[in-house]
């Protein structure tokens, strides 16, 4: 696939904590066509501790082929879509049998409301691994509880007809098998053994899917009008025994009847139930700027076992600025006083803004969405309760006491003619420029006239010394400017 071709994967932070919004899953788009019609079908991988239902975590690998899914032990996620939920077991049990007698356990795997008998068995006590010899349902079928291949999808060709069975990507055992939509966010597992023998602790499971699931908006390239809410079900649930963690993987299809437009991106978010439908979209468009982003996994470089490049420097800056049409500010990421703190430094310019990024642990960019987070927060506060403003005050503070403590002793030695001077070049030129010249930082200048300002409330005379000088120096550029008129007979 061509660089221009690839599709951007847009993870948003909002409902996520930011230790999850740095990509904690891994995202495939399966482009599928046939006799003029396509499909898109969009893949979402993750794992979750046993131990925490929210803890999501990146998956290691994306396997694009059947080939690959028999040897690494997982299921084909290159596959368009599925009929119903596969639920299987990988890892191990660790069982002990006396006087190296074999090992017969029973077990109960549940998943909410249903329940699926097991049987273990095993020459030898010990570790004995997921896999047709040892574990299986007793149904009387010899397919075992773990990863099974019905049929050999090594030899379906992607370019599927109409017709194409579906059902050939099923990979656990009818038993283990559930509707698809019935494994609720939120649901509790666990897996008890209750065999004859001593089972050591680890044999007891129990787990909880996220209460957050993917959220998925494809956006076309050929306009917001293409771009589309993606439905994504829970159709694979592997459960790593040894690993403690369960894989899950999430599936949706776009079907393209006559349309000829491109995936451009993928917007992702995770979000509840109750949170999908307080915001929707909106939460995840405005909060999309602090996420991640990164190239989908496609089937033409996953065959080969390749990952996605990295975005280079220019594409993560195109696709981090792409993201600011949103007309909702996001939520600021710092404190009140943690972003004046930063602001105050800018200002002082005693340090580039590179090191005091990096020491503040922000970006040019990142700080620009802080600001405008603040800014926005503090403005429709004031238009709400414009006589109090209590966050415009509180920021004015913290500006004030930040600004105080970069105070240099020659700044008290400053007269009122030499602010009168500065006041004056500003606002007939370039104030940034008539800073620079004066080798006065924008924070000292600040804090100057806020000073001054003060002075001058509490002092009538310093006022009407202020004033003088000011109106001496507009009185000499008025004359120097009639000066040059005669000089050059009127002509600029």
């Amino acid at each position: 696939m061509a660089d221009s071709e690839k599709i951007l994967v847009a993870t948003s932070a909002a409902h996520l904590p930011e230790s999850l919004s740095r990509a904690p899953h891994l995202t495939g788009v399966l482009e599928w066509r046939f006799e003029g019609t396509g499909l898109y079908a969009v893949i979402v991988k993750t794992r979750v501790p046993f131990s925490e239902r929210d803890a999501l975590v990146r998956p290691e690998v994306m396997i694009a082929t059947p080939v690959q899914s028999e040897t690494l032990g997982r299921p084909n996620d290159f596959v368009p879509s599925k009929p119903w939920v596969d639920v299987m077991l990988t890892g191990a049990f660790y069982i002990t049998s006396k006087d190296g007698e074999p090992v017969r356990a029973t077990g109960r795997l549940v998943l909410g409301e249903e329940e699926t008998p097991l049987v273990i068995e095993s020459a030898t006590g010990g570790r004995i691994p997921v896999g047709p010899s040892n574990v299986r349902v007793p149904t009387g079928a010899k397919a075992h509880v773990g990863i099974n291949n019905p049929l050999d999808p090594a030899e379906l060709a992607f370019d599927h007809p109409d017709d194409f069975p579906f059902e050939a990507y099923t990979f656990s055992h009818p038993a283990l098998g559930r509707s698809l939509g019935t494994l609720k966010e939120g649901l509790e597992f666990y897996l008890k053994l209750e065999p004859p023998h001593r089972v050591d602790d680890q044999n007891y499971f129990t787990a909880h899917l996220p209460t957050r699931s993917p959220r998925v908006l494809v956006d076309a390239q050929d306009g917001d009008e293409k771009s589309r809410v993606q439905p994504l079900y829970l159709d694979t649930v592997v459960l790593d025994l040894e690993k403690q963690e369960m894989e899950l993987t999430w599936r949706g299809s776009w079907f393209r009847q006559d349309d000829p437009s491109e995936i451009d991106r993928v917007l992702i978010g995770w979000a509840s139930e109750a949170e999908w439908e307080d915001e929707g979209f909106a939460g995840l468009y405005k909060e999309m700027a602090w996420g991640f982003f990164e190239w989908a996994h496609v089937y033409e470089e996953t065959k080969d076992g390749k990952a996605p490049p990295p975005l280079d420097e220019d594409e993560l800056e195109g696709a981090m600025y792409d993201t600011l049409d949103s007309p909702l500010a996001p939520a600021p990421r710092r404190s009140l006083e943690e972003f004046a703190k930063i602001q105050t430094e800018l200002n002082e310019a005693r340090e580039s803004r590179a090191d005091i990024f990096k020491k503040h642990k922000t970006s040019e960019f990142h700080f620009a969405l802080e600001s405008r987070a603040w800014t926005e927060k503090m403005m429709d506060e004031s238009l709400a309760n414009p006589i109090e403003a209590p966050l415009a005050t509180r920021y004015a503070k913290a500006m004030k006491l930040e600004s105080d403590s970069y105070a240099r002793p020659h700044e008290a030695e400053r007269t009122l003619r030499h602010y009168a001077e500065v006041k004056h070049k500003m606002s007939a030129g370039d104030p940034t420029k008539v800073l620079k010249h004066e080798k006065i930082s924008l924070g000292e200048w600040i804090r100057w006239d806020r000073q001054t300002m003060t002075r001058l409330q509490g002092s009538p005379r310093a006022a009407e010394e202020l004033e003088a000088h000011l109106s001496e120096l507009r009185a000499a550029d008025a004359q120097a400017s009639r000066d040059r008129a005669e000089t050059t007979g009127g002509k600029p």
